[in-house]
């Protein structure tokens, strides 16, 4: 369905469940290298929640 786009779907995913649940988000250098490590299986989910949580903070 997506073609070769799932890394942009899933970051855009990402970005937009956390817009909608009060998080202010900000294009980040890191988001590439982020994306693309989780793809690959280089960087774990829990790594990944504790990138975001430190980029984005929480809505809470």
């Amino acid at each position: 369905i997506f073609n070769d786009a799932n890394k942009r779907t899933a970051l855009n995913s990402a970005l937009l469940f956390l817009r909608r649940n009060g998080v202010q988000v900000f294009d980040s250098p890191e988001l590439a290298d982020l994306t693309v490590g989780a793809a690959t299986g280089e960087i774990s989910v829990s790594s990944v929640a504790d990138t975001l949580r430190r980029l984005y903070g929480s809505a809470e």
